[in-house]
């Protein structure tokens, strides 16, 4: 039955080999479109990656910047925090002289004149 030498057998196994070289060139095809893109997308990471570099060369000034404004603010923070306390401290001893002074003289402090 598998007799190498059959006609018919020499037909099919050209229609199959006809079949494969279709298909191998459009895998060769795909292979090569895929190639050429790999290409342009490492053409393109470069470019990139040289845009970023540039980019970050030129705002790591700003960044150190914006770094020392955070720590400025931290400061400004704890001044605020602690101007409270003085405040309420720098009222309470103005009240106690106000007082002390209405007692001792029985005349209320007059505010400096212009």
């Amino acid at each position: 039955m598998d007799n190498p030498t059959n006609p018919t057998r020499a037909l099919v196994d050209e229609a199959h080999h006809a079949d494969n070289q279709r298909r191998f060139s459009a895998i060769e095809g795909r292979l090569e479109e895929g190639d050429s893109a790999m290409q342009q997308l490492r053409a393109d990471l470069q470019e990139n990656t040289a845009a970023t570099i540039r980019i970050d060369s030129s705002t790591s000034d700003m960044v150190e910047f914006f770094q020392s404004m955070k720590g400025a603010f931290k400061v400004l923070n704890w001044i605020g925090a602690l101007a409270r306390p003085i405040g309420a401290i720098v009222l309470l001893c103005t009240s106690l002289w106000g007082a002390w002074t209405l007692w001792k003289t029985g005349v209320p402090p007059t505010p400096p004149h212009k």
